[in-house]
């Protein structure tokens, strides 16, 4: 299997100019992070109990398996990909986000949570990256309060729209280069409602802790 940067996205194959940007799933990044910013709700959180201040997630810490549709992980382990999310930092309100293939090759970029607009109750993006711009990941989750242990990831599609253009090098030889470059929240949320209209990419199920340093 061809593995590429950007695990949590689905590998695009066939890929040719003529192929219009909104026909494809595709990668999000933004040239500068949207979060944080003015009215943008993210994660983690800081919150206060009886023993002092804490940081919540709105996602369980821990690894989790991702599961694209159509892939049997009993036939075909390699169509399997995780995730590992930690806290960055017991002071400062960040997460690492670790993607791999393989569990025991997960290493990560630090990240936020967003909570995209009261508009679309229960989606939300990954924020993957500060320095050099940000990835988006887009998911969703059932309505509850509770901490997430399930969600499923959604199937984007570039937009023509302002804070929304479709990117990619003339010389592809190597690899596929086009992405959707989003650079502004109105469009991050377009491109979020739009996905959540058609049928996810992959589930996505917590499945332990992170495992412990010796």
């Amino acid at each position: 299997m061809r593995r590429i940067a950007g695990l949590l996205l689905p590998l695009v194959l066939g890929f040719s100019t003529a192929v219009h940007a909104a026909d494809f799933p595709i990668t999000l990044h933004g040239d500068l992070p949207l979060a944080p910013g003015p009215g943008i709700t993210y994660w983690p959180q800081e919150f206060e109990t009886a023993s002092g201040p804490g940081i919540g997630s709105r996602l369980a810490i821990g690894d989790w398996r991702i599961v694209p549709l159509g892939c049997d992980p009993a036939k075909d382990e390699d169509c399997v990909r995780w995730m590992r999310l930690t806290m960055g930092s017991a002071v400062h309100r960040y997460y690492n986000i670790g993607e791999a293939y393989r569990r025991t090759d997960l290493h990560g970029d630090d990240g936020l949570i967003i909570e995209l607009s009261p508009e679309l109750p229960n989606v939300y993006a990954l924020q993957i990256g500060f320095v050099g711009g940000s990835r988006y990941i887009l998911f969703s989750t059932k309505e509850s309060k509770d901490l997430v242990k399930q969600a499923v990831l959604l199937d984007p599609r570039c937009l023509d729209m302002p804070g929304a253009e479709f990117r990619q090098s003339p010389y592809q030889e190597i690899h596929d280069t086009g992405y959707c470059a989003v650079n502004s929240m109105a469009a991050l949320v377009a491109i979020a409602r739009a996905a959540e209209a058609r049928p996810p990419q992959a589930t996505m199920e917590w499945i332990s802790a992170p495992p412990v340093d010796p």
